[in-house]
């Protein structure tokens, strides 16, 4: 986890509605700013650099679409109402929403491709 806060991956700008929970109590309802493979810039007051936390992004505004659901850690909080989230471990499924959401929104995927290919090689080493 030494590199979290790098900034070497496709961050795209991204607006949606996100739920945010520390040890399983929803704090926040909030929108997101942008995403990265590794993280996500949300808008909240409520959360601290340290917390450990469960994300649920929605993906649309009906709770029965998809959603990417993710455990993070909050690296930076910036002022007055920003907070960066690491994300730590998320299932295969909501890895692949992932890579498609930053493709679509990057316009070059063979790039993104790339990105996540050698995203996957280091948290393998």
């Amino acid at each position: 986890m030494a590199d979290q806060n790098k900034r070497n991956l496709t961050r795209i700008d991204f607006h949606s509605r996100i739920e945010i929970f520390l040890r399983n109590k929803k704090i926040a309802e909030t929108k997101t700013e942008n995403l990265s493979i590794k993280g996500v810039l949300v808008k909240s007051s409520e959360l601290k650099k340290g917390d450990a936390c469960r994300v649920v992004v929605n993906l649309s505004g009906n709770r029965e679409t998809p959603r990417l659901e993710v455990d993070g850690v909050v690296v930076r909080v910036n002022e007055p109402d920003e907070a960066a989230i690491f994300f730590q471990k998320m299932d295969l499924e909501t890895f692949n929403h992932l890579k498609n959401i930053i493709s679509m929104n990057d316009g070059d995927p063979d790039k993104i491709q790339q990105e996540f290919l050698d995203h996957i090689k280091a948290r393998l080493v």
